[in-house]
């Protein structure tokens, strides 16, 4: 287990008030002692002439505002960045398997600290949806310094209506622009993309920092958008040779846009938005999203992959064909 305690920087929130940044300096020094120097609650309160009920509650302060973070993980083996290598990224991240309960946290966490990582000091931060961003959120930091930009209309389901922009309620930014639309919107797609509050959101999506969604493949249980179209628009995407579903967007395996039904019923940052991104997160999980996978680094949209050992594997053994 390691800890990461630091001075208040991009990670804390900004304040012009002198109070904050001792408070925050605080946190920061408390944090120090207990995780670095590991000293004990009693030897900090009487250090700072406080108690330790107090020291405990600095300590969670400083957590939740992300001045700490603690990760666990097993030690890479180089096969990430064999992988990483062999498709042309920056970086790939892996965790264990994502189909159970424990591979699905690690792999969310694992997603939040990458986001931290690359959305502090970043002023257009875009998300998506997904099972796992929406898990990631409760990780995230403070991202005070951002406007956050919803990139995909909301998935109608009993347990995921307006998720997104749920997702962006819980984050701490300067500001959200949410995308009040479903992502599937059939025949009303066009006139809704016109409306002024989506219209806007739209366009700062063609302005990004940092860009966070998901790669879905293209048939039953790798999209959600598959069971929310019409038998005849999913054969007719397969026919086009689609194997990805991004944000809704579906592409073939040279990373090539399939245009159709599909494509103009649906409300989302487009391909190209994604790639103007100046810096871009994919998160994608089972071995089945591999050739997914491969497409969206294809089409230029990936620069870090977090996903887990299966899919990793599944993509290293493309390399071999």
């Amino acid at each position: 287990m390691t800890s990461d305690p630091t001075a208040p920087s991009a990670d804390a929130a900004p304040s012009s008030s002198a109070d904050d940044r001792a408070h925050l300096t605080l946190l920061a020094e408390i944090s120090r002692a207990h995780f670095l120097d590991q000293k004990s609650k009693v030897q900090i309160a009487q250090d700072h002439d406080i108690s330790r009920f107090q020291v405990a509650a600095l300590v969670q302060e400083a957590r939740d505002r992300g001045i700490v973070r603690i990760t666990i993980a097993v030690p890479s083996d180089g096969r990430d960045q064999e992988t990483a290598q062999f498709l042309g990224i920056a970086e790939l991240i892996s965790v264990e398997p994502a189909h159970t309960p424990r591979g699905a946290e690690a792999l969310a966490r694992e997603l939040a600290a990458s986001v931290a990582e690359h959305a502090a000091g970043q002023t257009a931060v875009g998300i998506s949806w997904s099972r796992i961003i929406q898990a990631m959120a409760p990780h995230l930091p403070d991202l005070s310094d951002s406007v956050v930009v919803q990139l995909a209309g909301a998935i109608a389901s009993p347990d995921s209506t307006e998720a997104v922009p749920r997702l962006l309620s819980t984050l701490r930014a300067k500001q959200t622009l949410p995308l009040w639309a479903p992502l599937v919107a059939g025949e009303g797609a066009a006139a809704l993309r016109e409306t002024p509050e989506i219209a806007r959101t739209l366009t700062q999506a063609g302005d990004l920092d940092l860009a966070v969604f998901a790669i879905g493949g293209w048939g039953p249980g790798l999209s959600t958008v598959w069971d929310r179209i019409q038998e005849q628009d999913r054969q007719q995407a397969l026919a086009a040779g689609a194997v990805a579903e991004i944000s809704g967007h579906l592409i073939d395996a040279r990373g090539t846009a399939v245009e159709g039904p599909v494509e103009d019923s649906v409300i989302a940052a487009s391909l190209a938005d994604l790639r103007a991104a100046r810096r871009r997160i994919a998160v994608a999980h089972g071995a089945g999203r591999a050739p997914a996978v491969l497409a969206a680094v294809r089409a230029g949209l990936v620069d870090i992959l977090v996903c887990d050992i299966p899919l990793r594997d599944a993509l290293a053994e493309l390399e071999g064909q």
